[in-house]
């Protein structure tokens, strides 16, 4: 077993990329300005945010396109 990735913040995965190069995932609580961040798994996997953190808006269940160049997820 091997650790992917620590946060202070609530994590959940969402998605792989189709290509193996990307972990996708929710970060925070429902209700709790949760954002989606994408994880590098080479390098130096430092997470890059793929939205930004707004107040009052949840944005999940991000999910890979086939060719691994788009990720979409909800918002409300």
């Amino acid at each position: 077993m091997e650790i992917l990735l620590r946060s202070a913040r609530n994590t959940t995965p969402d998605d792989w990329s189709p290509d193996g190069k990307f972990l996708v995932y929710t970060e925070g609580l429902t209700g709790n300005d949760q954002t989606v961040s994408a994880l590098p798994l080479g390098g130096d996997r430092k997470p890059i945010e793929v939205t930004t953190r707004k107040e009052g808006v949840d944005q999940a269940h991000a999910a890979f396109s086939p060719d691994s160049r788009w990720v979409a997820y909800s918002s409300t």
